[in-house]
């Protein structure tokens, strides 16, 4: 068994295990947190794994609260790198809790590394995700949210905004082809929180007895400006939730930052 610098195994002796375990510490008030879902490819997979531990060895010198994990939606089944050379060169990056401020000074930084050693999505198929967590205060929050997220009426908003090809129908992570963006109408508060903490495919999906809510259905784009407009865009998911407001365009319209309004207007949500 090989060794990191961390003590942890590197998993069959080619994946990596920095960090952890996730015992992470919450900070009072909103927080945040990211997984990104990533593979390292350079023209051979002996020099994308050796990217991926080195990137693996910066982030706990340098993020030590950071995580990077095997992914096994990637390793185990989608876009057929399980099948490859490349198997073991898929990463899951995963954040502890955040504020949200703290997050936005520590994602431009990461990005940079992973562009640094050649991290991407696109390269291997389009079955990458970004997933951003919020926690949440109460059940009626969660229920808006989600209510949100499952609007048949906002499907083409979420769709636009996801970056993903319109053409694959929310692909779960199964590799299953089934339709993440359910249609909730007529659901009562109950069943729907049930629905959502059954499932950690869907596009929306409550963690922790619902204290957390995990939003699911952005692709991995190794780009500084989309992670982090996407992240905000996730906060004002977040604060709607737990605010009076109840037209979820209109709050957005009115409290995104000129970034994030211009990533709206770029891909057609607004």
């Amino acid at each position: 068994v090989i060794y990191a610098a961390s003590k942890l195994p590197l998993y069959e002796h080619t994946g990596v295990a920095i960090g952890g375990p996730k015992n992470f510490h919450k900070p009072n008030g909103e927080a945040f947190g990211i997984e990104i879902e990533t593979v390292f490819k350079n023209s051979c997979p002996k020099e994308s794994l050796r990217n991926k531990i080195l990137f693996s060895l910066w982030l706990k010198d340098n993020f030590p609260d950071w995580i990077v994990e095997r992914d096994g939606s990637l390793e185990d089944g989608l876009g057929k790198i399980n099948q490859s050379d490349f198997k073991h060169c898929c990463a899951e990056i995963v954040s502890p809790p955040m504020s949200l401020d703290d997050l936005n000074r520590s994602l431009p930084v990461i990005i940079s590394q992973l562009k640094k050693f050649n991290a991407a999505a696109q390269r291997v198929g389009d079955f990458f995700a970004i997933h951003i967590t919020a926690n949440i205060y109460d059940k009626p929050a969660l229920v808006k949210m989600a209510r949100v997220v499952y609007d048949q009426e906002l499907s083409s908003f979420w769709k636009k905004v996801s970056g993903r090809p319109q053409s694959d129908g929310f692909v779960g992570s199964t590799g299953k082809a089934y339709c993440k963006l359910l249609d909730l109408r007529g659901t009562s508060d109950t069943d729907l929180v049930d629905i959502i903490m059954s499932d950690h495919y869907r596009a929306f999906f409550a963690r922790s007895s619902g204290s957390a809510g995990e939003l699911r259905i952005f692709q991995t784009r190794i780009n500084r400006r989309y992670v982090l407009d996407i992240l905000e865009l996730t906060a004002l998911l977040s604060r709607f939730g737990h605010s009076s407001h109840d037209n979820w365009l209109e709050f957005l319209n009115n409290n995104s930052s000129q970034y994030l309004k211009a990533y709206l207007k770029e891909c057609g949500a607004l």
